[in-house]
């Protein structure tokens, strides 16, 4: 059995902000590789990831990277 509770506005915006949060978080997991990871997207050795001007994020002694700077790199990286 399913019990439903009425919550009023200021309940409502905490648990909307609280799931955003939680989405936001997952969201984020998924779009950090580890430095193998984004040279086998590129199909670059990690040395050569090294060298390239894509963005990092430092986590403690981890680097990560974001998925949308790979995929910005690959976009900006095609000659017309």
């Amino acid at each position: 059995m399913t019990t439903y509770v009425q919550l009023d506005a200021a309940e409502e915006a905490v648990v909307m902000r609280e799931a955003a949060i939680i989405a936001a978080d997952a969201l984020l997991a998924e779009a950090l590789l580890t430095r193998d990871e984004a040279a086998a997207m590129l199909r670059v050795t990690t040395k050569t990831l090294n060298l390239l001007p894509i963005l990092r994020v430092k986590l403690g002694g981890a680097t990560r990277y974001r998925r949308a700077d790979l995929l910005e790199h690959i976009r900006k990286s095609v000659e017309r």
